[in-house]
């Protein structure tokens, strides 16, 4: 396992949301909002449910329940939903689905991303440009 790069988490609404606006949003004020969250069982939602934990709250209740980042950035753009994604996938796709991170004070946990490959198997080349790539962008998002 290669750590190529720690993630942050932050919260991500679209422009048009009612909290885009706001300079200063405490966690705890969007706890009655409209949350899309992973499933329970993803890697994922341990880091997200620490995040909460970490600032004295419970998880929300989850309005929608998905995997795909494709439906999450969909209904994100509606203005109607809130959820908490890694700084990177914000990064890439907040322009054309017209969002944002919001400004929430909270602890963060980052999250890493990492590279396996498995022992004493040969990285075929194919592979190898991959995770040279993969070395070069996530060493500039650092």
């Amino acid at each position: 396992m290669e750590i190529l790069c720690d993630d942050h988490f932050v919260v991500a609404a679209s422009t048009a949301s009612q909290w885009a606006t706001r300079k200063k949003i405490a966690l705890k004020d969007l706890m009655n909002e409209q949350w899309i969250l992973f499933p329970k069982s993803n890697v994922t939602s341990p880091y997200i449910d620490a995040i909460f934990r970490a600032n004295g709250l419970e998880p929300p209740p989850v309005t929608v329940s998905t995997f795909s980042i494709h439906l999450r950035l969909h209904l994100l753009a509606t203005g109607r939903f809130l959820t908490i994604v890694q700084d990177s996938v914000l990064r890439f796709h907040a322009k054309r689905w017209s969002l944002k991170a919001l400004p929430v004070v909270m602890h963060r946990r980052p999250a890493p991303i990492v590279a396996f490959t498995l022992k004493n198997r040969t990285v075929s080349p194919v592979v190898r440009v991959f995770l040279e790539h993969a070395r070069g962008l996530t060493g500039s998002m650092a």
